[in-house]
């Protein structure tokens, strides 16, 4: 292959003893990824990518709906960036145990000073879901960053 791109051409012995002159238009290359790769080639290269899911991207990916969510209801109630709020969570199983594992990192993202676990009643909830686990917020202004 680099003989053909460098110089345009390239022979290529054959089983019965013969050569064969192949140009660049003679030879299509393509490349089929593996059920679970995703690959691409250009002139300098091929890049191969793992499409698996594993659980923790996943998980990964749980996180970030959640974080998104909490944000945009921020940005729906008008709290200015520094405001501090007060984050109360009810969600399946599954999902509460992806929160719990994260409850620091989301307080920190989301400046909320307290991360409450518990049933979500009320007018001002929010309900979702997330590839099929529910989830039920609550967002309130605790005070001024």
């Amino acid at each position: 292959m680099r003989e053909l791109d460098a110089r345009g051409e390239t022979i290529v012995a054959v089983a019965d003893g013969h050569d064969i002159r192949l140009s660049r238009e003679d030879v299509e290359v393509s490349i089929e990824a593996k059920p679970g790769f995703a690959a691409a080639s250009e002139r300098i290269g091929v890049v191969v990518l793992d499409t698996t899911l594993t659980q923790d991207l996943v998980h990964e990916g749980w996180f970030r709906e959640v974080l998104s969510k909490v944000q945009a209801r921020r940005k729906e109630l008008a709290l200015d960036f520094v405001d501090r709020i007060r984050l109360q969570v009810e969600a399946s199983p599954a999902l509460r145990a992806v929160i719990e594992d994260r409850a620091a990192d989301l307080a920190k993202e989301t400046l909320s000073a307290e991360v409450v676990f518990s049933t979500v009643a009320g007018d001002h909830a929010i309900e979702g879901a997330i590839e099929g686990e529910t989830l039920r917020f609550r967002v309130e202004k605790v005070s001024k960053g």
